[in-house]
């Protein structure tokens, strides 16, 4: 081996972000970090050796005994199975492929605000050919963001068409194997490589014995799992694709691994997506290619008793990242000032208070944050007078563009009535201030702030559009119910007029006020509600029914069973009927573990309701 670090550092390194040493067994290794994590990975094997998310417990589980020797298995971290998974290789062969054998080449390395990532690569050789007599490119790319994210591209470059089969092998850290469950199996076959035994699972998995589970995936681009984890009080997300199974395994006290101390069998489980078996593995042909993806995070569940309460969290916590995501947009485009349409409603409340602070450490003048009430036909007097007393309260001035002349004039053009309470009435409203937002941003040089919230974008209860837009949006990331917690605790911090105005905010009935009497709650229901489904619903995997009874017994008598499953249905409806709104969304701050952005937690636009949830 004649693997120069030096050389390694000055081509592919980055002080402080991608940094290559000499690891154990004297193979090269590479620390990748940023701001959400670190990462440690050998190349040897492209064994993910340790993973790290900023203010969590590790996620990757590593052995005792850590005398890394070319040949030997290694039982933590994140093996590398391939081109075989198991015993799917010739006869005769190692378990789990030779790639885990070879000392990977570093192909490329990059890094940014938001990324860190290492390009590994191995190629067909001499050497391979003794093992697998078949021309091949494997490129592996590893990455740290708010997830380790893994993708593996195999090419066959021969004429010989080949099977492969593979798979990530994490041995995840657990607290105690057996206080653990995996969730997302539901409804899934599963054959016990033990002893060929099989069934189907009636709900979660708990690992509170030995098992090696080879569990069947449906045909679907996407699947995801959880670990839920009481002991260390966290559960952990993995998304992957490009796989046709799960193997969830751990072998209990009765097997004995070289690299393992006594009892380590209970700091670990493995579920590890992967494509065993070689008559159900991919076929490549001369030239074809097969994407294989995972990506792993971390999620805090401070208390995993009551882990279905939604969104904890520090009201100062949740207004700082607004803040701070706020102050790095606009340092990042160079903007000094911005536009807000003030309702007198809770969101908008929150988007302005943002924004001020945001000002005031920058050192930006307050004259930079440009406010417009735009009433309409169903404007009241509480809400435009809420929103001059909350501006005045601020001292920053608050432009009046009453918005009726000109939907007056648009529904003339356009051949409606006028006075039709229908959606064209409504929605040209939201659209008309949405533009006077976007044309005094232009005139002002400054952009529109969204203010529309994670709740109003889980239900898609905003017009598109409309106020379903803008430049940035400081609210996505944080449900109503989260909105008026922030609300209030700024008024409690600041008393004074400006927090008057902000109580009686949160005392009046949500409403886009589009026509008179409008209240939102009575149409779609409690926000309570819906902020709870969806907590349960992205954090804990929770189906139909079981939202329905973790509702029922969370809230206690609050909301009757009939109350529940109306708001239910209304929920999981406009969840998934609705996401062509959220594929079309600006960008934001996120919050919370999750987000409903492209990037975070996605539904396609056109999957409509599944069965399962009607």
């Amino acid at each position: 081996m004649n693997i120069n670090i030096f050389d390694l550092n000055t081509r592919y390194g980055a002080p402080g972000r991608i940094v290559f040493h000499e690891g154990l067994g004297g193979y090269p290794e590479v620390v990748i970090s940023n701001k959400f994590g670190v990462a440690e990975i050998s190349l040897l094997g492209a064994n993910v050796l340790s993973y790290r998310p900023t203010g969590h417990s590790p996620v990757l589980f590593r052995p005792t005994f850590r005398d890394y020797r070319r040949g030997d298995s290694v039982h933590g971290g994140c093996p590398l199975c391939w081109p075989w998974f198991g015993k799917s290789g010739e006869p005769g062969s190692k378990p789990h492929g030779f790639a885990r054998l070879c000392v990977f080449e570093v192909r490329g390395s990059s890094y940014s605000e938001e990324m860190t990532e290492i390009t590994l690569g191995l190629k067909s050789s001499p050497e391979t050919k003794s093992l697998w007599d078949f021309d091949f490119d494997l490129e592996y790319r590893i990455s740290v963001s708010m997830k380790l994210n893994l993708t593996l591209v195999t090419e066959n470059t021969g004429d010989k068409e080949f099977v492969l089969t593979e798979g990530f092998h994490p041995y995840f850290l657990v607290k105690d194997r057996n206080g653990c469950e995996v969730r997302g199996v539901e409804g899934l076959s599963y054959v016990d490589a033990r002893d060929m035994s099989g069934g189907v699972f009636a709900g979660d998995f708990k690992t509170d014995r030995e098992s090696d589970h080879v569990i069947t995936l449906k045909d679907e681009p996407k699947h995801e799992f959880v670990i839920m984890d009481s002991g260390i009080g966290r559960a952990i997300a993995i998304a992957s694709a490009g796989h046709k199974k799960l193997v969830v395994w751990n072998p209990g006290p009765g097997v004995k691994l070289a690299d393992q101390a006594e009892g380590d069998w209970r700091k670990f489980l493995c579920v590890e997506p992967a494509t065993l078996w070689r008559d159900a593995g991919w076929t490549l042909k001369g030239g074809e290619k097969h994407t294989f993806m995972a990506a792993i995070q971390s999620i805090h569940s401070p208390a995993m008793k009551d882990k279905i309460a939604p969104f904890p969290c520090s009201a100062r916590n949740v207004f700082r990242k607004q803040v701070c995501g706020l102050k790095r947009r606009l340092e990042a485009i160079g903007c000094k000032a911005v536009c807000i349409g003030l309702s007198g409603g809770l969101d908008s409340t929150l988007a302005l208070l943002v924004a001020k602070a945001a000002f005031e450490e920058m050192g930006l003048d307050d004259g930079g944050i440009h406010l417009f009430t735009m009433p309409g036909f169903g404007t009241t007097k509480r809400t435009k007078g809420n929103a001059e007393k909350l501006a005045g309260g601020l001292g920053i001035e608050c432009e009046t563009i009453s918005i009726v002349k000109s939907c007056r004039q648009h529904f003339k053009d356009i051949g409606h009535d006028g006075r039709t309470p229908d959606i064209t009435f409504e929605n040209a409203q939201a659209r008309m201030r949405t533009m006077i937002l976007f044309d005094k941003a232009n005139m002002l040089g400054a952009i529109n702030l969204g203010t529309g919230d994670m709740s109003e974008a889980a239900l898609g209860w905003c017009t598109y559009g409309g106020d379903q837009f803008a430049h940035f949006n400081v609210n996505i990331g944080v449900p109503k119910t989260i909105v008026r917690k922030v609300c209030a605790w700024w008024a409690k911090e600041h008393p004074g007029s400006a927090a008057d105005a902000i109580n009686d905010i949160i005392a009046t009935p949500i409403s886009p006020e589009l026509v008179p009497g409008q209240v939102t709650e009575k149409t779609v229901g409690p926000y309570e509600l819906h902020d709870f489904f969806l907590w349960n619903f992205v954090m804990n995997k929770m189906g139909k029914k079981e939202l329905a009874a973790a509702a029922a017994k969370y809230f206690n008598g609050r909301f009757d069973g009939a109350q529940i499953a109306a708001t239910l249905d209304i929920f999981l409806r406009r969840l998934f009927t609705q996401a062509f709104k959220r594929n079309a969304a600006p960008d934001g701050v996120k919050v919370f573990a999750f987000d409903l952005s492209r990037d975070g937690f996605y539904i396609p636009s056109d999957l409509g309701l599944p069965a399962k949830y009607r």
